[in-house]
């Protein structure tokens, strides 16, 4: 198979939700994007202690940068990141309804064309930033960092 231009396009460009990747293995995710670029674990601070969650791993898919958090070996956040502007139509068909037809709630911004939220009723997130692209996350990493 070719990688490189065509390899990335199973997820930008047949428009696919990007939330449908939540819940992927590893060795899905390695079969859409490529091999894992970088792999490191995934911690955050709260309340002064660090909390490992679980692994986050890297790809490169040029002009794409995918990075993606495994919680016990399931994808439960995904980022996608690029250089360059971003369309109304990009982020529309990454976040059009998964299979399950979940589809997604703008929450209000001040600056639309800097910062974008998105909630979904199962406590999925979607955040968009022009300086670091469009992050999804799972209800259940949501509610993993609120219980730490």
């Amino acid at each position: 198979m070719i990688r490189g231009t065509l390899s990335l396009f199973p997820f930008i460009s047949a428009y696919t939700p990007l939330s449908e990747r939540l819940g992927e293995s590893e060795e899905q995710l390695a079969g859409r994007f490529g091999k894992v670029h970088m792999r490191r674990p995934d911690e955050f601070v709260a309340q002064g202690r660090l909390t490992r969650i679980g692994e986050r791993l890297s790809f490169k898919c040029d002009p794409w940068r995918i990075t993606a958090t495994l919680i016990d070996g399931r994808c439960e956040k995904i980022q996608c990141s690029k250089s360059g502007r971003w369309s109304k139509g990009r982020l529309s068909r990454l976040l059009q309804p998964d299979a399950g037809g979940k589809g997604w709630s703008e929450i209000d911004s001040s600056v639309p064309k800097l910062s974008r939220d998105w909630k979904r009723d199962d406590g999925a997130t979607a955040a968009w930033r022009i300086a670091s692209g469009l992050t999804i996350t799972s209800s259940r990493t949501v509610k993993t960092r609120i219980r730490t």
